[in-house]
């Protein structure tokens, strides 16, 4: 198609020269003729710029299309292949710009997204268990009912995400952002809890029996009961509103090392510990 639009525009050329010859005199003939050769080049080259522009958008298009078929072939097998094959399309997305990802149901034990960018992804149903999600972003994502134990989600992004129903048991969320999540029934049994926030998240019926919580701030958490602390395994220095601070004082949940929620409270960060004074962590129930 090149070629052609480069011939029509020289064929005008020949053209105008022609036309021109017995029109000008041979100085302006010369002018002429270099101003159509310029004209003819730039053409060319916007013709080209053109032609490159929609053959790599036609190419994107193609290996996206290739890709989210692939994993939904996919989407109910089982075994390494299978997972290597989901994963390498994953992959071939998130260098695409694509976040968005289909992921439902789909089984991806000891699965890599370390540093991968899953906004508003869904992962619903999906066996992730002992997953990689390390500096993940996963706002807005849908991980409802998924299996997600012994994953590590440290310093990992999960603002506003739904994850009713799922499972993180024994999974790791060190400076995890859960905030303005939806966490109804959610599992954290037995899971590591370090630096995070589950600021403005609704957590009822959450299950924390287990657990470890260091320095979790669960400012404005919505449907937060002291039933749901009772079996918590460990609890220090974590951040609480105040009405609720006093009742667990109250009902002898809280000793010291858990500190009520201030306007002014320093950023969340996880305090070195020292070998000669090593900080109590009292434990619940």
């Amino acid at each position: 198609m090149v070629l052609s639009a480069a011939l029509l525009m020289l064929f005008n050329v020949v053209v105008s020269w022609h036309w021109n010859f017995y029109t000008f005199s041979k100085r302006d003939l010369a002018l002429q003729l270099l101003a159509e050769s310029h004209g003819v080049v730039l053409e060319i080259l916007i013709v080209g710029v053109l032609m490159v522009w929609i053959n790599t958008v036609t190419e994107k298009k193609k290996s996206r299309d290739q890709a989210i078929g692939e994993i939904e072939d996919l989407r109910y097998q089982e075994g390494q292949y299978v997972q290597v094959r989901i994963l390498r399309n994953v992959k071939t997305l998130q260098r695409l710009g694509i976040t968005v990802v289909d992921l439902h149901a789909v089984y991806l034990p000891a699965c890599n997204f370390r540093l991968y960018d899953l906004t508003g992804a869904v992962l619903s149903g999906m066996n992730a268990t002992r997953g990689h999600f390390q500096g993940c972003t996963l706002q807005r994502a849908n991980l409802a009912t998924g299996d997600f134990t012994n994953a590590d989600f440290n310093n990992a992004d999960l603002s506003f995400v739904n994850a009713q129903h799922a499972s993180f048991e024994n999974a790791y969320l060190i400076s995890t952002k859960l905030d303005d999540g939806s966490l109804e029934s959610c599992s954290f049994k037995g899971a590591k809890i370090t630096g995070s926030s589950f600021i403005g998240a609704n957590l009822t019926d959450a299950i924390f029996d287990d657990a470890s919580m260091f320095r979790v701030d669960f400012t404005a958490a919505r449907g937060l009961t002291k039933e749901q602390l009772r079996g918590v395994k460990r609890m220090v220095d974590c951040i609480f509103d105040p009405e609720f601070y006093v009742e667990l004082q109250r009902e002898e949940l809280i000793k010291n090392g858990a500190h009520r929620a201030s306007h002014d409270r320093p950023e969340l960060q996880i305090r070195p510990q020292t070998e000669s004074k090593p900080n109590p962590s009292p434990l619940l129930g």
